[in-house]
């Protein structure tokens, strides 16, 4: 993968900056962490097809001045610390990093897919389901459960800006909610529309291929697209 900063240099900016953002003077060991999230990110950007996010050759690549990019690298620098070497401190802050400097909000235990993206940070709140590769999480975007139920979400499934989903429902491969739709204890089939809110939400077939815009092939639905 091609970086815009060498491993040792990113170790250094990532303490640096978590030191910045959690200045309790307790001190952290970002090396570990950062090699897996590292591992983690060549897997995940180089199915993404959004400019920047691969070379011409279809390296991946990663930019530190990418807000995006940035914020997707500090939730696996998070989950990483986490479930690979059991460090609660570095996992807490480096979630609090982006909850601050990127307004995204994915706590350190909720296990995301090996491929997704979020196109733009801002506002977007991930609570803990049972996520399918290729997902597409954008602004303002919330994913709740109610505590003791979690979201049951399939392969290739696109939240576009505004959506709101909670509960124990379910959510079909390829399928797409619309902006601002609330969607609520609800099943959603594979590769279905949706919009408007629960119990009155509309759903139709999908017939257009969304996650070419942000995803190379192959992915779920793109043979019959």
């Amino acid at each position: 993968m091609k970086l815009s900063l060498g491993r040792d240099e990113l170790v250094g900016y990532v303490k640096h900056i978590i030191d910045a953002h959690v200045p309790d003077g307790a001190p952290v060991d970002v090396g570990r962490a950062v090699d897996v999230a590292l591992e983690r990110l060549e897997r995940c950007f180089s199915r993404i097809a959004l400019g920047g996010y691969r070379d011409d050759r279809g390296r991946a690549t990663f930019d530190h001045l990418h807000g995006d990019q940035f914020a997707t690298f500090v939730y696996f620098v998070a989950n990483s610390a986490w479930a690979e070497f059991g460090d609660d401190r570095l996992a807490k802050k480096a979630t609090l990093l982006n909850r601050s400097r990127h307004a995204l909000l994915v706590m350190y235990d909720t296990i995301l897919p090996d491929v997704f993206v979020i196109p733009h940070t801002v506002g977007t709140v991930i609570g803990k389901g049972e996520y399918g590769n290729y997902a597409v999480f954008c602004q303002n975007v919330t994913i709740a459960n109610d505590l003791t139920t979690f979201l049951t979400v399939g392969e290739g499934v696109v939240f576009f800006p505004g959506v709101f989903v909670v509960g124990n429902g379910s959510i079909g491969a390829a399928s797409v909610i619309t902006s601002n739709s609330t969607v609520s204890y609800a099943d959603i089939p594979p590769n279905t529309m949706v919009r408007g809110m629960s119990p009155q939400l509309e759903l139709w077939p999908r017939k257009r291929d969304f996650l070419c815009r942000y995803f190379t092939p192959p992915y779920p639905g793109w043979e019959q697209d």
